[in-house]
């Protein structure tokens, strides 16, 4: 009989592609490995149909809406709602913990928070995912697009090497203590941010009350 291993996707969204590399390579000692999830964004399929080691065949396995009562009243019923308007981690209720969450959500929501979610098994309702920072936006299925336009437009609004170093500011410092970071970020700040000539543009635009001309330098 062949070894198979089992892993369950996020029930705050979809299964994508670096989680389906790290189930690759956790699954090294199985022949087939079941990935069972609400859904699978196109990145994950793609790594799932081009994955690299022919030894292991993999299944994507999807999941009803409607398989646990606990969600009852939780799910939109209407044609053009949106799946995902429940948010939890339901694996202690089958004597699982969910190996991915444990790590991210202390991140996310901090270690006490965290702890309730993986141990209650609770479901959350978007507001309340978006209330504790699961969640940064959310949009009815008629507006997604227009929202992600807007948070994109912003984004292409701004330099695209402020852009960058803002995002590894934040990055670089995640697992340092307070101390470290505050060093760490204030040494970027006043050594390659303020040497860029974007940030100088930004000051120059604000002192001359007009928008700022990026040149990605």
């Amino acid at each position: 009989l062949p070894n198979i291993a089992i892993a369950f996707g996020p029930q705050h969204g979809p299964v994508t592609a670096s989680q389906v590399e790290d189930l690759i390579r956790a699954s090294r000692r199985y022949d087939e490995l079941v990935i069972a999830a609400f859904s699978f964004d196109g990145s994950s399929q793609a790594v799932i149909q081009e994955s690299a080691n022919p030894r292991l065949k993999i299944h994507m396995a999807h999941i009803r809406p409607d398989v646990s009562p606990g969600m009852d009243g939780l799910l939109k019923d209407s044609p053009k709602s949106q799946l995902f308007t429940v948010f939890g981690q339901p694996e202690i209720k089958l004597g699982f913990f969910p190996p991915y969450a444990a790590i991210r959500l202390p991140q996310l929501v901090g270690p006490a928070r965290a702890v309730e979610i993986c141990t209650t098994g609770r479901r959350y309702k978007a507001e309340e995912a978006q209330r504790m920072g699961l969640v940064a936006h959310l949009s009815e299925a008629d507006n997604f697009q227009d929202t992600v336009d807007g948070i994109v437009g912003e984004i292409k609004a701004c330099s695209p090497l402020i852009i960058r170093l803002n995002k590894r500011a934040v990055n670089a410092h995640l697992k340092l203590d307070f101390k470290q970071a505050l060093s760490g970020v204030s040494d970027m700040f006043l050594n390659t941010l303020m040497k860029t000539e974007d940030t100088l543009e930004g000051i120059k635009s604000f002192e001359e009350k007009r928008r700022p001309v990026w040149k990605n330098r």
